[in-house]
């Protein structure tokens, strides 16, 4: 999705930094953890029960099989088929996901409403494509095919004429959320619509309970893309708001995409991971990807939007805010205490304390955030002269009209203050780690970077929609070309580490040759099952597989290929292991220095794909995440391989991930020192 952006200006008057504060106190910054809520039982399901939902899903399935085959709008066939995907969600992981009698109840009731709707729309109608109130729509994920649910709330003030704001809602984590129970609650019960009567609200699923990382993340912006090419948005006024697990969340979406949002809330949550998980001798490799997600790190970004900070008195998880405050403060940023609250003096934020609070909503301190996002909507939204952005990935490279293209180094602080002058004629930045970027705009007639003075081609060099300027031995270019996709350098979509690979549409590819070593290529295919397990149950997705006979160059060109067992095995490795920075023979592997014997280690690992260098290709590996973590806390769902690693063979089938040695490519993706 393309959003405009824009900025607003903020006035602070009659504030002197220097004043003495007030004698209420907000509390120091602590580790924002908590002793967790008892782990739902399961509750179990008789053959019975679970026989009448698997009868009633195969007959909306057999009903979506025809509308399929029909010549009905199939951009409206995944409003039906998350009904019926809830249903089959619950008896694929039924073991665990009935918590109690209601949850047989609501998937059948869940099942009769897919069924009605599969009827309307055989018969040409679809009565909730104009509906009002809180209802559930979905949408066809590019990541995976799968359809996604996402809840709507449309006030009886939408006409459909005029556009309107949009507030995205991201929910806090729920031990015993399903997809059969976010849309019991949305379509079973009368809740009034409380408020928001100036908003269409978009209660994002993000997959479950994933803090919206990986395809939570994706799922966020595939659902807001869904409501606004089904909707009039007004695309000025995009709010995202999240408490709890939503409110790390919105941290972390708000503060890595910061041109995207009209105003920015986040209420408790968490914003890094020592502290919050009570982490010790974390390895170094996991250490150093900690800044992807780790948001304190990226509170400057605040500067580019309004935001509010929440969190009750007496909650652990207020540290979050008080985390993003006290850096901004380190920053260099000034702040007026209020009570409890802060209000920022150089730009439009705002951190409140619910007075004797834990971890909910106070009314008080919901009113004020409403106010504060009502009157930084309420002006006109205009692009910002100056943006302050820092990255620490390409992953996350673009703030209103710059990006960044290409880092010094990767998981270090890359910060730019840029700013347009003369009508944008002349643009001055002073920036640090970036090797490369973009001005997202109309060309200017000169830079300044650094000091240092750029005169532009009028018009610029054919084929470059925009001005991109370049680090080169001599100092700053401007550059006269597209980059060539064929020399390697870690940018966005192809920056490492192995889990960004599933950020776009992947396939997995499974090996059908003679091995060199049977038991490597068995643990290959058992961390393909494993895959297929994790991101099903942790990321509500689906796996696309294919043998590696069946590959073809549609392929290739659509997916970051991930492939199992070894080159001897796999017909597509064989196809490019002579374009790898590794060595893969009968006898050896190498990477490196480093040889590893064939018959017992093999190699995971993520790489720009030789036979379509705009994609990734990926080996042996699905995400890297373990299982106790996805099932933990949300803080640790981070990749823990880096690039590559070396993985041992074991005899002992539940030991999948015998890691040997991992670590990091260069950002010419060579083998690093």
């Amino acid at each position: 999705m393309k959003a405009t952006h824009f900025f607003f200006f903020w006035a602070v008057v009659s504030l002197a930094w220097g004043q003495e504060k007030p004698q209420a106190q907000v509390p120091p910054a602590k580790p924002a953890t908590h002793k967790p809520a008892a782990k739902p039982v399961p509750f179990k399901v008789s053959p019975g029960e679970i026989e009448s939902v698997r009868v009633k899903a195969e007959a909306l399935g057999q009903a979506l099989a025809r509308l399929k085959a029909g010549k009905v709008d199939r951009a409206l066939i995944p409003d039906v088929e998350v009904f019926h995907r809830a249903a089959t969600m619950l008896l694929r992981f039924s073991n665990e996901e009935f918590f109690t009698q209601r949850f047989v109840t609501d998937a059948l009731s869940v099942l009769d409403l897919g069924l009605k709707r599969a009827e309307a729309l055989d018969a040409g109608r679809a009565p909730w494509a104009s509906r009002q109130g809180r209802f559930v729509r979905g949408y066809r994920s590019r990541l995976d095919g799968t359809a996604q649910p996402y809840g709507l709330s449309i006030p009886p003030s939408y006409d459909g004429k005029t556009p309107m704001r949009l507030d995205v809602i991201l929910h806090g984590r729920g031990a015993t959320l399903s997809e059969v129970n976010f849309i019991a609650a949305r379509e079973l019960t009368n809740a009034a619509l409380a408020g928001f009567s100036n908003a269409i609200r978009l209660e994002v699923y993000g997959r479950w309970n994933n803090a919206y990382r990986y395809a939570g993340e994706v799922d966020v912006f595939e659902a807001m893309q869904s409501v606004m090419s089904r909707y009039r948005i007004e695309t000025n006024a995009i709010v995202l708001r999240g408490f709890s697990m939503g409110g790390g969340g919105a941290w972390h979406l708000g503060l890595h995409h910061p041109g995207q949002w009209a105003a920015l809330e986040s209420g408790a949550g968490f914003t890094e991971t020592i502290r919050f998980t009570r982490s010790s001798n974390m390895p170094p490799e996991q250490l150093r990807v900690l800044p992807i997600f780790d948001t304190d790190g990226a509170a400057l970004n605040a500067w580019n939007l309004p935001v509010v900070g929440y969190g009750g008195e007496d909650d652990k998880q207020l540290a979050a805010s008080v985390n993003i405050r006290e850096q901004l403060e380190r920053e260099g940023f000034h702040f007026v205490q209020e009570g409890l609250n802060y209000s920022g003096v150089e730009f439009p934020i705002r951190f409140l304390v619910g007075p004797k609070t834990g971890h909910k909503w106070h009314p008080e301190s919901q009113a004020a955030s409403d106010a504060f996002i009502d009157e930084a909507l309420a002006k006109p939204r205009a692009i910002p002269d100056r943006i302050r952005f820092v990255a620490f990935t390409t992953r996350y490279d673009r703030c209103h009209w710059l990006r960044i293209d290409t880092l010094t180094r990767h998981y270090e602080r890359a910060e730019v203050d840029a700013v347009r002058k003369d009508g944008g004629k002349r643009v001055e930045l002073s920036l640090s780690n970036v090797d490369g970027f973009t001005l997202l705009m109309e060309p200017p007639q000169s830079v300044s970077i650094n000091g240092a003075i750029l005169a532009l081609p009028t018009p610029l060099p054919k084929g470059l929609p925009y001005a991109s300027f370049l680090r080169t031995e001599k100092g700053w270019a401007v550059a006269t070309a597209l980059p060539d996709e064929r020399v390697l350098r870690k940018r966005h979509g192809l920056s490492g580490p192995i889990d960004d690979a599933f950020m776009e549409p992947f396939l997995c590819v499974k090996p059908t040759g003679a091995p060199f070593s049977r038991p490597v290529v068995q643990q290959s295919l058992a961390l393909l099952d494993r895959f297929v397990f994790l991101f099903g149950k942790w990321l509500r997705g689906d796996v696309r597989i294919k043998e590696d006979r069946e590959v073809d160059a549609k392929d290739i060109a659509d997916y970051n290929l991930v492939l199992f067992g070894d080159p001897s095995a796999n017909k597509v490795f064989s196809r490019v292991i002579d374009r790898l920075p590794i060595k893969w023979n009968k006898d050896f592997l190498q990477l490196g220095t480093n040889r590893y014997p064939t018959a017992e280690y093999f190699l995971a690992m993520v790489y720009p794909n030789p036979l379509n260098p705009k994609k990734y290709l990926v080996l042996n590996t699905g995400h890297t995440i373990p299982e106790k973590d996805w099932r933990g806390n949300n803080a640790l769902q981070f990749g823990k391989w880096g690039d590559w690693a070396i993985l041992k063979a074991e005899t002992n089938p539940t030991n999948l991930e015998a890691l040997v040695a991992c670590g990091f490519f260069g950002e010419r993706w060579e083998i690093a020192p």
